[in-house]
Order: C-alpha cells, then structure tokens, then sequence
C-alpha cells in the first residue's frame, strides 16, 4: 500500500490513530489522545509566536508526514522554512524534512521510538528535533546530539508549564 493510498483511504481516514510505515510498508498506528492533541495546539501556537517573534518566514504542520529511510514517519509538528515549504507544499509526505521537527512523548513507551525517529528525521534533512515531555520540559537536539537551547530559536523556552490533568478549560499553562 503506497502512502497515497492510505491517504485516501476513507477507513484508515477515520481511525482515532496517528498513522506511518515501517521499511516495509507495514502500518504503525499510535494511539492518539485529547490531552496530546491539546499539548501539540498549543506548542504549536508558541512555536508560531516565537518565529513570528524573530520574523522567521515558514510553516508550521500537525502531523507531518516525512518519507524515511524506514518508511512514512510523522512528526507532531513540523517547521518548515518558506524556502524548504515551497519545495514539499504538494506533497502528501515530504521528500525532505522540516527544519524542525518535535514530538511528544506523553508515555515513557515512546521514548526508544522517538530517539529512532529523531535519527530519521536528521537523515531526511532536519536540523533539529525537539523532544517534549509530558511535564512539559523541551529538549532540544542537532544532528551531533542534545543541545542547551534550539539554534534556529534560541529564545524558546526549555519549559512550558505542564499540561492539566483534572481541571477543564485551564489554559494557565501558555
């Protein structure tokens, strides 16, 4: 099954699951969750705030499909520069990484598949990837290993306060 395929598939379309491949085309499905979809809205509306902030023209993209060495992996958000937009805009997934790519891992499990994704995504081009916890500490990385603060965002912070658990409509945290 091509990526395309899956795409346009109206049953895979529907699945309350964050979908890739595997070098073999095998289907990768992670759970999603509200929590996680709120954590990566509003990471994602700091991201843009903070690029705006340095006039740092781009996009950024839930749920970014990058065609790997091991398949289709997606990336919570993406940043692609205008530059590198312009390059994969009409693609379902792209040939070429986003300049930053984070994920979050709300569950310990994840984490050895996020550092094999992390590789990946350099591979494909990425110059960074940041790795967000659930308590909310960003960790930021380079192709050489873990960095102090993001190169492309330095002012971004290293902590975001934590997501909430029992309470409903706190947005204290942004």
């Amino acid at each position: 099954m091509t990526w395309q395929e899956i795409c346009d598939d109206p049953i895979l379309r529907e699945l309350p699951y964050k979908i890739e491949t595997n070098e073999w085309g095998q289907l990768i499905l992670t759970r999603l969750s509200l929590r996680q979809g709120a954590y990566r809205a509003r990471l994602g509306a700091q991201l843009m705030a903070y690029t705006d902030k340095r006039s740092l023209m781009g996009e950024s993209v839930m749920n970014a499909a990058i065609v790997t060495a091991q398949g289709i992996k997606v990336t919570d958000i993406g940043w692609f520069s205008q530059e590198r937009w312009y390059v994969v805009k009409a693609m379902d997934a792209a040939s070429l990484a986003p300049q930053i790519c984070i994920d979050i891992l709300l569950s310990a499990t994840l984490k050895d598949y996020c550092a094999l994704k992390k590789a990946l995504y350099f591979a494909a081009g990425a110059e960074e990837v940041w790795l967000c916890s659930a308590e909310g500490r960003v960790t930021f990385y380079g192709p050489e290993g873990e960095l102090p603060l993001s190169v492309l965002i330095p002012d971004f912070p290293k902590l975001m306060p934590k997501l909430p658990v029992n309470q409903t409509n706190d947005r204290s945290f942004l």
